[in-house]
């Protein structure tokens, strides 16, 4: 289970860029990750809102980025019109000119259109008109994108359809890690989110620790992932060889004295 539905922005950083952590590598935009977002946001907050995007990028999830600081070109519009036709949710970054611009307006209007997932970001400003069905995240800052981030993969975990296609996306961050650091944070903030896990998706993240050293070699990535192995199997897990096994192998292949 995820957390409550609203909640503040506080308290959890994947490293990228809030302060006092460790940078944490992320994975380039739409096209590359298994579930795309469309940020819908004004031109005034296009640093922030790329940084925001990198962020989410380490957690799997392809963010399409629209600076609208100049009339979009025909051929931009397409660009547009394709990654809103292909996204699996949208971001609106409420900020207090948000509701000034035609084309933030017009993107929500496409989500709710489509009746694809949508999380509102007060920042300050509240959702209004159809947006106002659900609740927005609150207690939020685009100077922590790490942490929104991890807001955004809550909310999204919750309102996508199920099989959502999040873990797979966490997944693929996760087999991609080019550094301890990068393994033990996704492992930590990320993967706890999970309650349950099929056969298969444990099969395929074990398969992801044992194929990339970064992951294999991670200290924090391991101590986290046994009790995390132990929850989605009901088994007990160790480390052997730096490969994560369960206890039951371990002790039948003792030899007896």
């Amino acid at each position: 289970m995820v957390g409550s539905e609203i909640a503040g922005c506080c308290g959890h950083s994947l490293g990228g860029h809030d302060e006092g952590c460790a940078p944490i590598m992320a994975m380039p935009s739409h096209g590359h990750g298994t579930r795309r977002v469309f940020l819908s946001h004004k031109a005034t907050v296009k640093v922030e809102v790329s940084r925001l995007k990198q962020s989410l990028g380490a957690l799997g999830i392809s963010a399409f980025v629209a600076h609208q600081d100049i009339e979009p070109t025909e051929e931009w519009q397409r660009e547009i019109e394709r990654a809103l036709s292909s996204m699996h949710a949208l971001v609106a970054l409420l900020t207090s000119d948000f509701h000034d611009s035609n084309w933030t307006d017009q993107e929500v209007g496409v989500a709710i259109g489509r009746g694809v997932p949508m999380v509102s970001v007060r920042i300050p400003t509240d959702p209004y008109g159809l947006m106002g069905k659900h609740q927005a995240l609150a207690g939020c800052s685009l100077d922590k994108p790490d942490q929104l981030a991890l807001q955004i993969l809550r909310l999204l975990h919750k309102r996508l359809p199920k099989p959502s296609g999040l873990f797979e996306a966490a997944l693929e961050a996760y087999r991609g890690s080019r550094s301890f650091d990068e393994s033990g944070l996704i492992a930590d903030r990320v993967f706890p989110h999970f309650e349950d896990l099929t056969s298969v998706q444990i099969d395929a993240l074990l398969e992801a620790y044992r194929t990339n050293r970064q992951n294999r070699f991670s200290f924090k990535g391991k101590g986290v992932l046994l009790p995390l192995l132990k929850r989605w199997t009901g088994e007990d897990w160790a480390v052997a060889d730096n490969l994560l096994v369960t206890a039951k192998s371990l002790k039948s292949d003792e030899i007896p004295f």
